[in-house]
């Protein structure tokens, strides 16, 4: 779908790019983004002169395509945490049109939120161990960073939060962070891990429970 874009301000840039509602539906996945400004500015078309002197000016636009991968085609999962995604990768991407160059919009801290909904493959095992802990579903964007301990392989939790898993498997994510990345330098890739949880169910937590049975807890709630 192609959504329109609104400038302000004066100058060759404008403070604010504002994109109308975006939807977008698979059977795996599902992407909802409301109409926002985007905190970011694209440059004004350049309006152009015909031989009688008369200006032209253009509408400037601003196209939304996706990718979905339902397999591991990508090369960013050529690595260690490839069998943990336990869902499809989502590449969701802005791009302003009518300029001279490829320009990606920057979509970083989103001032709203934008919903992903992915189809587990994988239901995370709710076995716990002695402290509590078990496996959990974590939304995550691809960050670029190997280096990066939890969860590895480049994965970021960053600006996403992790809804629950309904009873159809699904699991919604909710993001202020996605399209192009400027300290990547790509698009954005979004998917599910699974990854270990604490016993209040928080991917990577510390809570765990204490000798009385009580997560997070320090043995204060015992009585006899």
């Amino acid at each position: 779908p192609i959504t329109s874009a609104r400038r302000s301000g004066g100058g060759n840039e404008s403070e604010t790019t504002t994109v109308t509602a975006i939807s977008f539906s698979f059977v795996q996945t599902t992407v909802q983004m409301p109409t926002m400004a985007l905190p970011t500015a694209i440059a004004v078309v350049p309006c152009s002169t015909t031989p009688s002197g008369a200006a032209i000016c253009q509408t400037g636009s601003v196209a939304a395509s996706l990718m979905h991968f339902t397999q591991f085609f990508d090369p960013h999962f050529y690595d260690a945490s490839a069998s943990l995604v336990i869902a499809s990768v989502l590449g969701f991407q802005l791009q302003a049109f009518g300029l001279p160059s490829f320009s990606p919009i920057t979509m970083d801290s989103l001032p709203s939120i934008i919903t992903l909904k992915f189809l587990l493959t994988t239901i995370p095992s709710p076995v716990r161990d002695a402290r509590g802990h078990h496996k959990v579903a974590a939304c995550v964007t691809w960050g670029g960073d190997l280096s990066s301990a939890a969860p590895p392989g480049g994965w970021s939790r960053a600006r996403c939060t992790t809804g629950d898993v309904d009873g159809a498997q699904f699991i919604e994510c909710f993001c202020t962070r996605t399209s192009y990345i400027a300290s990547v330098g790509g698009g954005a890739q979004h998917t599910v891990l699974n990854v270990p949880g604490d016993c209040t169910g928080t991917p990577y937590g510390s809570q765990s429970m204490d000798g009385c049975a009580v997560c997070g807890g320090g043995k204060s709630t015992f009585r006899g």
